[in-house]
């Protein structure tokens, strides 16, 4: 059944389209009420509906501005207006916003089922010409997408070997790429479609083709730069966290050196099966293999230490234990640079405890980016880095950078809390927008909508209601002001508005609680 919403300020006229039009016999249903414009757009996010059925004239917004909104938003809505003679020239401008149709007020239920019939047909229409036009595009993108697919697996098999032939190819499929890595992922005992769904979601802001190598293996070629290398380490890391709480089966991820040619393609997949082979010394059967001609010069000894060192500098890192994490660290780079492991190795080492320290900054939606004051990024320093002392000072700054972090970021969400509120009391006579406030605490309005919902439990909105009703309760019950006078006195110059919002709070309206 189709979704219909009635908009009107008169409660009685919404009982009669309610309960007096056969809306069954239409296949429609109505959903919910609402008494103007602004309650209605609350109730199109709650309700979705296909079809509103809406007055002209009404307090806060009315039925042209609403259509207007609707109109605006590019909503999936269609909007009936109902009109008395005396307002359906001004009715009339609603044209420019498709509406469907006009019914004249006293209402006939069989023009009103005749208006949403209509509506019915241009949901449907536009239905089936979006859907056409999907299916079409999505057959495209999906044999382009297969085409290439099929060309990367073609190289790493070995079926198309030269460069001309490469680059050839690669320049008839438009697959461009500036600067990429190849990622070989080993899977073991699971369905690798399963595993390349979550690839998708995972790199789903970024260029990438996956393709089936072997029963247990997944390729994918990822447009990715080479001075955001630490992006894509996280990004592999949070593929192995998530597979390690769903499956049992191991899995491990490698990496290759970063390339700029398409006509490199091959070697790039071929560093990434040498960097799987040295999974051999890692701790965990779960692991991250970066590419390096380091691969096996440690024996599982020194390797299984060093992983649990790492875990260890984390857990000083969330405690803010900076003496104990900076001990950890510096004692990590002297045991490698003291059995002399190789350099590549030494500086892995570094990028692998930076992908760790940005697990731990994601959960608050930051990033080095965010607080590093140095232009140049934390990957390319570690690699500039001329001896192992200058690489272990780097990281103890780094760790010491994210733990300071980590221990503020909770007191800032708590003081743009505490400074919302304040200027909603302040200034609640006045016009307060979302907008206003994210600029007072110098935030973005989604952001500071998301957080004020989870850490008080209310909209900005309800919040900032509440204040000028609980200020309305004061007045009403301290001083002789007059409903209006007391409306305006808190920042709802629209007495009707007020009124209504008013009783919905307190249960009366603001003459009876006057007079208690």
């Amino acid at each position: 059944m189709h979704k219909v919403l009635i908009v009107d300020d008169e409660r009685a006229i919404r009982l009669g389209l309610v309960n007096f039009v056969a809306w069954a016999s239409a296949d429609c249903e109505v959903v919910g009420e609402a008494i103007n414009g602004l309650e209605a757009i609350e109730k199109i996010q709650e309700l979705a509906p296909e079809i509103i059925v809406t007055d002209v004239k009404m307090p806060g917004m009315n039925g042209i501005e609403l259509a207007k909104y609707i109109h605006e938003k590019v909503l999936p809505i269609k909007v009936i207006i109902l009109t008395g003679y005396t307002d359906f020239s001004y009715a009339q401008a609603a044209l420019k916003y498709n509406v469907v149709d006009f019914v004249l007020k006293p209402t006939e239920p069989v023009q009103l089922i005749a208006a949403v019939t209509k509506a019915k047909a241009q949901l449907l229409a536009a239905v089936e010409v979006d859907y056409s036009l999907s299916l079409l595009k999505n057959k495209i993108i999906d044999y382009s997408e297969a085409l290439r697919e099929k060309f990367i697996k073609d190289v790493f098999d070995g079926v198309i070997k030269t460069n001309s032939a490469i680059a050839d190819k690669a320049n008839e499929l438009e697959l461009n790429l500036t600067s990429y890595y190849v990622l070989l992922f080993e899977i073991h005992n699971t369905n690798v479609e399963d595993i390349k769904q979550l690839i998708s979601l995972v790199f789903k802001d970024y260029t990438f083709y996956t393709v089936c190598l072997k029963e247990s293996q997944l390729g994918t070629l990822i447009s990715f730069k080479d001075e955001n290398s630490y992006l894509l380490f996280e990004l592999c890391s949070e593929i192995l966290r998530t597979l390690e709480g769903f499956i049992s089966a191991p899995i491990s991820i490698g990496i290759s050196n970063p390339h700029l040619n398409i006509m490199e393609l091959k070697t790039a997949y071929e560093e990434t099966s040498i960097s799987l082979s040295s999974r051999f010394y890692n701790k965990t059967e779960n692991s991250l293999c970066i590419y390096s001609n380091y691969v096996n010069s440690l024996c599982h000894e020194e390797k299984f230490s060093t992983n649990t060192s790492i875990e260890n500098i984390l857990d000083e890192i969330k405690v803010g234990n900076g003496p104990e994490f900076s001990r950890l660290i510096s004692e990590l780079f002297e045991k490698l640079r003291a059995t002399k492991q190789p350099i590549d190795y030494i500086k892995n080492m570094g990028i692998n405890l930076c992908f760790a320290f940005q697990a731990l900054l994601s959960n608050y939606n930051l990033s080095f980016s965010s607080f590093t004051k140095e232009e140049q990024p934390i990957y390319k320093q570690i690699v500039a880095c001329t001896s192992a002392l200058k690489l272990s000072q780097l990281i103890v700054e780094l760790a010491s950078e994210v733990s300071i972090k980590l221990a503020i970021i909770t007191k800032q969400n708590n003081l743009i809390i505490i400074k919302t509120m304040r200027y909603i009391n302040e200034n609640y006579k006045s016009s307060i927008t979302l907008k206003i406030l994210s600029d007072y605490v110098h935030t973005n309005s989604s952001y500071l909508s998301r957080l004020f919902k989870k850490e008080t439990g209310d909209t900005v909105t309800k919040a900032i209601n509440k204040v000028r009703l609980e200020k309305a309760k004061e007045l009403l019950s301290t001083t002789d002001l007059k409903t209006y006078e007391v409306a305006e006195e808190v920042g709802i110059p629209d007495p009707s508005y007020f009124s209504i919002i008013f009783k919905k709070y307190t249960g009366v309206s603001p003459k009876d609680y006057s007079r208690r």
